[in-house]
């Protein structure tokens, strides 16, 4: 008896607490300031399924676009590195730092935009500015050029996060909202995938030294790299202006603006799930971007590969493991979730980052490429099923109007502080460490089995705190987002 009248005390608690920030929202917000409600919005409060899986896919294909441009730096290292004469380490700055320091300064103020404001044109705005930065690349001279040019693909590319997760909220009722999150993080392992798969090819060019091209003249091979594949983003930019902006739907406030103030008390109240959450993700992310950025690298010095045979299959695994990790992911979550487990997203993300450790370890420690790389596909495949998860747990536990902010500031403490240390750990342990660069395998091998273990344990320690957060989050869903 004493232990359920604990538990109705809690409850309470938890509703006063949920009532007291729905009234500070109410009694701080200046009125309605949601251009989404104008008439260009879609205004049905459940939109067509066949519509909603289109608008998915346009916004997958748009991650595709990201990725490839984040990421073509790691199949040209030894290009740059001998043109502009500068270290592994200066090189996992521009694939770490050089992105992630302005994708963090434009994230927080993007991410009130996208609560505020028209967040399509917000996703096409982004794609059109990173993509001249891509290009922008392409005509850096020095080291701090091509710094500020990633730079630039950083603040473009932070649009894209926290403006997609909230389209896609407002299209798909909670329990297919994990699966709906996994096929848009798809673009993250296609674009992982196109990424080496482009970057061999046109990583031939880079290694055969200076090319002459029309108007721009004589440049290097890895700077018109940059250039074919920067352009083609602004395509795509051109491409999400067919989305439709989607009423905002499960908001505690009718769709106004909530004031930061609120937005901090709502993080406030639930501090353990948040730090547990971005440590167990940010050491998930750093994983993955350690392997992103020196895989390739590691077959090209260890095992004497060509970058064309080392990008063709890379991406082929890249590409088939990612996308079935993914999928299967925000397919075993959504499950999970119509079965009443409110804490599947993080639980499946625990699990099969835990059964990757073995594997992460393993695949750069064998002896024959043949074995390393049939290491690595069960690694990429379990240390790829967290990426929609993630994102699918911030969206089912905040409400609609902070949803933009707290996604960039997840985005900003996790893929940030993955996507720097990732890198950089690696390099500094092949630089300083072993001082050998043919050492880098087992730099990542050194890195990957610390920091995936860290991984899984404090995503386990989100659990409790990630069920009770849900069942706050039901009580001010509408009856169709309970579905």
């Amino acid at each position: 008896m004493r232990r359920l009248a604990g538990r109705s005390a809690t409850l309470r608690a938890d509703t006063c607490s949920q009532a007291s920030l729905i009234q500070k929202v109410h009694m701080d917000t200046p009125g309605p300031a949601n251009p989404s409600s104008h008439t260009d919005a879609t205004t049905a409060s459940a939109p067509r399924t066949g519509y909603a899986w289109y608008v998915v896919i346009i916004l997958m294909l748009a991650a595709v676009v990201s990725l490839v441009d984040r990421l073509l730096v790691g199949l040209l290292v030894d290009p740059i590195r001998r043109d502009l004469q500068i270290s592994d380490f200066q090189i996992s700055l521009l694939q770490g730092l050089a992105f992630s320091l302005f994708f963090c300064l434009a994230g927080l103020p993007i991410g009130r935009l996208v609560d505020r404001s028209h967040r399509r044109n917000i996703v096409a705005i982004g794609i059109s500015f990173w993509s001249l930065m891509t290009a922008a690349a392409g005509l850096a001279q020095t080291y701090w050029q091509l710094f500020l040019t990633r730079a630039g693909v950083g603040v473009g590319e932070a649009a894209l996060g926290p403006a997609a997760y909230s389209i896609i909220s407002d299209y798909f009722p909670k329990s297919r909202l994990p699966l709906a999150l996994g096929v848009f993080a798809l673009g993250t392992a296609l674009g992982s995938g196109v990424a080496f798969v482009i970057g061999g090819a046109v990583g031939g060019i880079a290694a055969r030294g200076d090319v002459a091209v029309p108007v721009l003249g004589v440049v290097h091979g890895w700077q018109l790299a940059f250039i074919l594949v920067g352009l083609p983003g602004l395509l795509m930019a051109a491409l999400t202006l067919t989305i439709r902006e989607p009423a905002r739907r499960n908001t505690i406030a009718g769709g106004s603006a909530v004031p930061i103030s609120a937005v901090v008390d709502f993080l406030r109240e639930r501090r353990r799930l948040a730090l547990c959450f971005v440590v167990g993700i940010s050491m998930a992310f750093t994983v993955s971007y350690a392997l992103l950025a020196w895989v390739a690298t590691f077959f090209i010095r260890v095992h004497g590969m060509a970058v064309g045979q080392v990008g063709t299959l890379l991406g082929a695994i890249i590409l088939s493991m990612s996308t079935l990790g993914i999928f299967g992911g925000g397919w075993l979550a959504s499950l999970f979730l119509r079965r009443g487990q409110r804490d599947a997203t993080l639980r499946t993300a625990m699990w099969t980052m835990a059964a990757a450790i073995p594997f992460l370890i393993a695949a750069p420690l064998l002896s024959t490429p043949e074995l390393s790389m049939l290491a690595y596909a069960p690694a990429i495949l379990l240390s790829s099923v967290f990426i929609s998860l993630g994102t699918s747990t911030i969206q089912l536990v905040t409400p609609n109007e902070m949803r933009g902010q707290v996604s960039a500031l997840g985005l900003m403490l996790t893929t940030v502080v993955g996507s720097v240390l990732g890198p950089s750990l690696v390099a500094a342990c092949t630089d300083y460490l072993f001082a050998d660069e043919k050492m880098v395998g087992v730099s990542l091998a050194l890195v990957c089995g610390i920091v995936a273990p860290i991984s899984a344990a404090t995503l386990a320690c989100s659990l409790k705190p990630l069920r009770t957060a849900a069942e706050q989050a039901e009580r001010w869903a509408a009856p169709d987002e309970r579905a």
